[in-house]
């Protein structure tokens, strides 16, 4: 996990020490630059929240096709959005359309 305050790092470090999440590494950084991925790819989990209400189409697009490219051959993307239109989860879930792949929960 990359995200930027260190308040949310500490309270997931924790439970993933709790649930002995081996495999999971928390870092505390700007989860918009991939660089910090570099490591951790590819994945077989994805997760992105709190950023799809926050940014365009066109960035929710390139976010879609980058978040492909972290995971592994099988891998999913996960992600957080309420489901009330206008919502861009419905953008997210039209450009995974578009490439192929389909969301994990048919939500239509």
């Amino acid at each position: 996990m990359v995200e930027l305050d260190p308040g949310n790092t500490a309270i997931t470090e924790e439970a993933v020490r709790v649930a002995g999440l081996s495999q999971v590494e928390v870092i505390t950084a700007d989860a918009a630059l991939t660089d910090y991925y570099r490591d951790m790819v590819p994945a077989d989990v994805v997760l992105v929240r709190g950023l799809f209400g926050n940014i365009s189409d066109e960035d929710i697009e390139h976010t879609v096709d980058t978040c492909r490219q972290l995971c592994r051959t099988g891998g999913v993307v996960i992600w957080t959005r309420h489901l009330e239109r206008p919502c861009p989860c419905w953008s997210c879930r039209e450009f995974s359309r578009q490439r192929a792949r389909q969301p994990q929960a048919d939500l239509d």
